[in-house]
C-alpha cells in the first residue's frame, strides 16, 4: 500500500477545503483599501499597517478586537469585512484584498473528499433550488461569483443581469466550486471520490527523511499523522483502492451534514423511510413510490421545507409532521425570513401555521412518529397520546444531522468543548484556538467551517486564513511573531 507524505492533509473537499488549498498553494492576500468609510474601525487599524506586509502576517487578534457580526469567530469577522464590506447592509463595495501568487509561501498539501467533484455537501443538494445566502456570499477567495456568472453568460452568448441581492441557483454554486478548483490550478491537490477511514498519531524521531528529496529534515513535534484512505470512485489522483498519507498537520473540514439524526422509532430502517438528503432527492426523482399516497415529511426546519418544496414540484401530496407549534416559537427559522427574498419559505411557514389552506398539504403540528409499519403505514401520536394511522408512499426524515468523525480516535469525542460527547452543530463544536483554529486538545490538528461554528461560506474563509498563517509560521515561511 502506497504511503504519500505531505505537510498538510485536509479532510473534506467543500468550500472550506477549497479556500484553504488556495492559500496553501502560495496565494497571498494584501490589504488594498477602496471605497470604505474613513471611520470604519477595521480599516482605521489597517491604515497604520504597512501595505507591503501580507495580511497573513498581521496580528489577527489585534485586528479583530471589538468587531461584531453574525459569527462568534473573530478571524472570520475580519476576513468577511475585508471580502464583503458592509455586506449585511446590502453594500456592493469591492473586496479590500489584492491576491499575489508567491510560490515560496506554498505548503505541500492534499485535499481528500468523498464527493466526486469539489464542492462537498453542495454536490448533494437539489440543483433547481436556490441558496439561502445571497449570490456574492457563496464566493471563494479572489474570484467574485459575479465574474463567474458573467463569464458563463458570455460563453453561452446570453445577456444576464446580475443583482447582488439575489440568491444563487444551486447548480450555479456547484459548477462555480468545480470551476474554481480548475481555474486556480488546484486540481492536483485534490483527491475526490476518496474516503478517510482512519487518522492516527505516529511517533517520530526529531529528524525525518523526505521521501521526495532524500534530505534529512528537522521535526519539532513528537508525532505525525498517518491517514488511511479508501477510494470510492475513479479519481485520476487516487492511484490505489487503499493508500495512506503521512502529514505533519491534519485539517478537519468535513462539515456537519454527513450523519442524519435518527428518531429512534420502530420501523425507521424500512426501505421507504429516507434520511439523507441525497437519498430523499434520489427517491423523489426516481419516483420510487406510489404517488396515489402522500409523502410524509418530518421536521420543521429549512431542510424539511426543501423536501416539501421538492415533493410539490413533482405534484405530490404532503403530510407534514413536527413537534412544536410554529406560530408560537420565536426560534422558528422560517418565521425570521423576509418574504421579499424568501417567498417560498414564507409560504411554507404560512402553510405550517394554517394561514393558507390547500388540498396538497396537511400539517400535523405537535405530533411525533410513534412507528413505521411494513405496509407503508405510519403511526402518529400527539401530546395527549392520541394516535392516528396513515398510509404513505415515502417518509422523508429531516430532523438535522451531524458530522462523521468515525475516522478519528474515540470518534472525535475528546475534541469538543464538552469532552466525552459527540460533536454537533448546536451544542458541542470542536474546541479550537480562535486565532489559529488549531485544536486545544491535539497539536497539529485543525478544524474549520461548520465544525467550529462558521456555518456560512462567507465566514468559513476566515478559518482558511487563520490556519494558513499558523502553518506557514510553524514552517518558518513567515516570522514566528506574525499574527502573535
Amino acid at each position: 500500500m502506497t504511503c504519500k507524505e505531505v505537510d498538510v492533509l485536509v479532510v473534506g473537499n467543500g468550500p472550506s477545503a477549497i479556500s484553504l488549498s488556495y492559500l496553501l498553494s502560495g496565494w497571498t492576500p494584501y490589504y488594498q483599501p477602496q471605497e470604505v468609510p474613513e471611520d470604519d474601525l477595521l480599516h482605521m487599524r489597517l491604515a497604520y499597517q504597512n501595505n507591503d506586509i501580507p495580511f497573513t502576517e498581521m496580528d489577527l487578534q489585534e485586528l479583530s478586537d471589538g468587531l461584531q457580526g453574525r459569527t462568534d469567530n473573530p478571524v472570520a469577522l475580519v476576513f468577511d469585512q475585508l471580502c464583503h464590506p458592509y455586506a449585511d447592509m446590502g453594500s456592493d463595495i469591492p473586496s479590500q484584498l489584492h491576491w499575489v501568487r508567491q510560490k515560496e509561501r506554498a505548503v505541500s498539501h492534499l485535499v481528500i473528499g468523498k464527493e466526486h467533484q469539489p464542492g462537498g455537501v453542495w454536490q448533494n443538494v437539489q440543483r433547481d433550488m436556490k441558496t439561502l445566502s445571497r449570490s456574492s456570499w457563496m464566493e471563494l477567495p479572489d474570484f467574485p461569483f459575479k465574474l463567474y456568472l458573467q463569464q458563463q453568460s458570455e460563453r453561452m452568448g446570453v445577456d444576464t443581469t446580475y443583482n447582488i441581492g439575489e440568491r444563487a441557483n444551486m447548480h450555479e454554486v456547484t459548477s462555480y466550486y468545480e470551476h474554481y478548483v480548475k481555474a486556480k490550478c488546484l486540481t492536483s491537490n485534490f483527491m475526490n471520490g476518496c474516503r478517510v477511514t482512519a487518522v492516527e498519531k505516529v511517533p517520530v524521531s526529531p529528524q525525518l527523511v523526505n521521501q521526495d528529496t532524500g534530505e534529512v529534515e528537522a521535526h519539532d513535534a513528537d508525532h505525525i499523522w498517518e491517514v488511511s484512505v479508501q477510494r470510492l470512485e475513479n479519481d485520476v489522483n487516487c492511484i490505489e483502492d487503499q493508500f495512506s498519507v503521512r502529514a505533519k498537520s491534519v485539517v478537519l473540514a468535513t462539515g456537519t451534514s454527513d450523519v442524519p439524526n435518527m428518531m429512534g422509532v420502530p420501523g425507521e430502517n424500512l426501505d421507504f423511510v429516507k434520511h439523507s438528503v441525497q437519498g430523499i432527492y434520489n427517491s423523489l426523482a426516481a419516483a420510487e413510490h406510489d404517488d396515489s399516497f402522500p409523502v410524509l415529511v418530518i421536521g420543521a426546519g429549512l431542510s424539511a421545507a426543501d423536501a416539501i418544496l421538492s415533493a410539490r414540484k413533482r405534484d405530490l401530496h404532503v403530510i407534514h409532521v413536527f413537534r412544536e407549534t410554529p406560530c408560537g416559537n420565536p426560534t422558528q427559522m422560517l418565521k425570521k425570513l423576509p418574504k421579499a427574498i424568501y417567498p417560498e419559505y414564507v409560504h411554507m411557514y404560512e402553510l405550517m401555521c394554517g394561514d393558507i389552506q390547500t388540498d396538497w398539504y396537511k400539517s400535523y403540528a405537535q405530533y411525533r412518529v410513534n412507528s413505521f409499519l411494513e405496509n407503508h403505514q405510519v403511526i402518529l401520536e400527539n401530546e395527549e397520546g392520541e394516535r392516528e394511522i396513515l398510509e404513505i408512499s415515502l417518509a422523508l426524515v429531516q430532523i438535522g444531522s451531524g458530522p462523521d468523525l468515525s475516522f478519528m480516535p474515540s470518534q472525535g469525542t475528546t475534541l469538543g468543548l464538552l469532552k466525552g460527547h459527540k460533536i454537533d452543530l448546536k451544542h458541542n463544536l470542536l474546541d479550537v484556538d480562535p486565532f489559529s483554529y488549531e485544536s486545544q486538545v491535539e497539536k497539529g490538528l485543525y478544524a474549520m467551517g461548520p465544525l467550529v461554528g462558521d456555518n456560512f461560506v462567507r465566514f468559513l474563509k476566515g478559518g482558511a486564513i487563520a490556519i494558513a498563517q499558523d502553518i506557514q509560521r510553524k514552517k518558518g515561511i513567515i516570522s514566528s511573531h506574525a499574527g502573535a
